[in-house]
């Protein structure tokens, strides 16, 4: 039974650190939310280092009160970890960060 679980757990571990949903921190302190100018993230980090067509993701955004679905994202590396932006228009739809490249077009 304890081998059982222990293999859930690691299981749930492996899955988790494949792709992670984050809100991202600029480099003055200020945060990106959903909901926020995707130009923020360019000002602070520059041009991104991909732009992708994706799986359409939707996501209910508090600030406006309502639901958004896009299927853009960009991608940004930073130290060893990417981070992706699904973006409508000029909003941040969406973020998470993967450590994999194959985890690029994954639908969030």
């Amino acid at each position: 039974m304890k081998g059982l679980c222990l293999a859930g757990i690691l299981l749930a571990i492996s899955i988790n650190t494949s792709a992670s949903s984050a809100i991202i921190r600029l480099s003055n302190g200020q945060l990106a939310p959903p909901g926020s100018n995707v130009n923020l993230i360019k000002k602070d980090w520059g041009r991104p280092m991909l732009n992708l067509r994706t799986e359409e993701t939707c996501e209910f955004i508090e600030v406006r009160k309502k639901r958004y679905c896009s299927n853009r994202r960009y991608i940004w590396k930073k130290d060893d970890v990417y981070w992706m932006v699904q973006y409508s228009g000029t909003m941040v739809v969406k973020t998470r960060w993967t450590r994999f490249k194959n985890s690029f077009r994954e639908k969030f």
